[in-house]
């Protein structure tokens, strides 16, 4: 869905200069079966190059303009990926219904035909997205980029892994559908989930900080926990020469009275 309207629309313009080529002289059955072949390989590579640098501007704004956006989208999927899927799915399904009711009416045509653009744009979106976070795991498992929040040249690194990564799955013949589908709905449904929810990272997160792929931290740009309370080590207060402490608790408790409380 998401690279399948740009591979047609370039397949189908060599296809016209092709036919017009040959319509031009006479040509033999094997040589326009070879030229054909060489085209739409040509063809093919011209569509991916082509798609490639759609999404790229894409992947620019996103990247570049709206960084926050990007991060907190990606832990959105990354957070809830199967109910972010669905989402999406039925937010599309939705959008597809309602579009074509809208253009059955003589005057919900002018507003059904733009519903279903503006939905294909967004699943672009969300497919860059996507390909975002596929790429930012890859190099955090392989690669061991794992600063948060990601720089620009990670999140760069990350779209360009994440599209060849999408790029071949979804040319896969049989299940490639299924899996263009799973992306854009996936996509979408993190963008739903940001419209409804907000922001997925925490407000105080940390400039730049070091983050490990398998730590038990549960997000990837949120920051550790840490304690201010202002006691020791072992969290009940800093002991003197003599082995007493300067503050026994902050409830108020006495010296002559006992703590019942469990641990």
């Amino acid at each position: 869905m998401r690279r399948l309207a740009l591979h047609s629309i370039a397949v189908t313009c060599a296809f016209i200069l092709f036919s017009g080529s040959t319509t031009a002289t006479p040509q033999d059955p094997e040589e326009i079966a070879i030229a054909f072949d060489e085209l739409s390989t040509t063809a093919v590579l011209a569509g991916f190059v082509a798609s490639f640098v759609f999404f790229a501007i894409i992947a620019a704004v996103l990247i570049h303009l709206t960084p926050e956006y990007t991060r907190s989208t990606n832990q959105h999927m990354r957070d809830e990926p199967i109910t972010t899927a669905l989402i999406g799915f039925g937010t599309v399904i939705g959008v597809v219904i309602l579009s074509v009711i809208l253009i059955l009416t003589l005057l919900g045509a002018l507003a059904g035909i733009p519903l279903l653009l503006a939905l294909v744009l967004v699943s672009f979106v969300g497919a860059v997205l996507v390909d975002i976070l596929i790429g930012r795991y890859l190099l955090a498992e392989f690669a061991g980029r794992t600063e948060r929040p990601p720089t620009t040249k990670t999140l760069w690194f990350a779209f360009v892994v994440g599209f060849v990564i999408t790029g071949i799955a979804t040319s896969i013949p049989v299940g490639g559908g299924l899996i263009a589908l799973i992306v854009s709905s996936l996509g979408i449904g993190a963008m739903v989930q940001q419209f409804r929810k907000g922001s997925a990272l925490s407000e105080d997160t940390p400039g730049s900080e070091p983050w490990e792929s398998r730590s038990e931290s549960s997000g990837w740009d949120e920051p550790e926990l840490r304690d201010d309370s202002g006691r020791g080590s072992d969290g009940i207060g800093e002991w003197d020469s003599d082995g007493n402490t300067d503050d026994v608790s902050d409830e108020g408790w006495g010296d002559d009275q006992d703590d019942d409380r469990s641990w």
